[in-house]
């Protein structure tokens, strides 16, 4: 019998696990320059916004307008790269570098705007939308990581949360 990946059961499990190890030896690297984009756009229009409010003696509409001025600029520090390998999940953005080993990784969360979060012992890794995704690499990073949940054999569920949440104690300390 001939299973979707066109291999057979006698040797298919073989085959399959060789795939993945070689894969798992592999780095692929995604960035997310969406978030970067937005947030230029939210900094500029709110930030003109404000100015012109505060100008015009309106300080409530302008301390208003500096609220979204401030998630756009946390939106472009988040604008980083993601790394994925067969031992972790990594991002590095202007905050710092934040990391995940695959093997601490205990229940996946998805939201509703596709954003994964890895939940793992009093720690969460968020990972960007895979629409956002942009890289030479895209196609590849998706395929390994839908490989990578598919071997995790985790809990797994979706929520309309998911897509608010930040990193938790996954910061990586340097020296």
């Amino acid at each position: 019998m001939v299973d979707n990946t066109g291999l057979t059961d006698n040797d298919g499990e073989t085959c399959r696990k060789k795939k993945l190890e070689t894969d798992l030896n592999n780095s692929y690297r995604i960035a997310v320059p969406m978030y970067l984009i937005i947030g230029v756009a939210a900094a500029a229009l709110f930030g003109t916004c404000a100015v012109s409010a505060l100008l015009e003696g309106q300080y409530s509409t302008a301390a208003f307008g500096m609220v979204f001025v401030l998630m756009g600029l946390y939106l472009m520090a988040s604008a980083g790269s993601f790394e994925m390998s067969g031992k972790y999940i990594e991002q590095r953005t202007i905050h710092g570098r934040y990391r995940m080993d695959w093997d601490q990784v205990r229940k996946i969360e998805y939201g509703a705007q596709g954003t994964i979060i890895f939940h793992g012992e009093n720690a969460r890794f968020v990972l960007a939308p895979p629409g956002y995704w942009s890289g030479k690499q895209k196609p590849e990073s998706l395929d390994f990581l839908q490989k990578t949940i598919a071997s995790l054999d985790v809990l797994d569920y979706s929520s309309s949360s998911a897509d608010f949440k930040i990193h938790k104690n996954v910061r990586l300390r340097t020296a």
